[in-house]
């Protein structure tokens, strides 16, 4: 924290905990960050981050079953 304040370097301070927690505000803080905007009101960024709200749990599913075998694709099938 001391050095990015020293070289002032922007930077944005998130706690996991919060992102966890509640995620909407957390995500629209970083968009807003990211682009330099105060207000993303209207933009794509806004509008990916209701999307991924709006997949729940399924937001943080890195890969999905295949419908057939209910296993991973691919050689992912060694850890099962």
């Amino acid at each position: 924290m001391h050095d990015a304040r020293l070289r002032n370097v922007p930077t944005l301070w998130v706690r996991f905990e919060d992102l966890v927690n509640d995620p909407e505000p957390q995500l629209m803080n970083i968009m807003r960050f990211m682009i330099g905007e105060k207000d993303i009101s209207g933009t794509n960024a806004e509008r990916r981050v209701k999307e991924v709200i709006a997949l729940g749990a399924d937001a943080t599913r890195t890969y999905k079953l295949k419908n057939t075998t209910n296993k991973f694709n691919g050689s992912a099938h060694a850890y099962n």
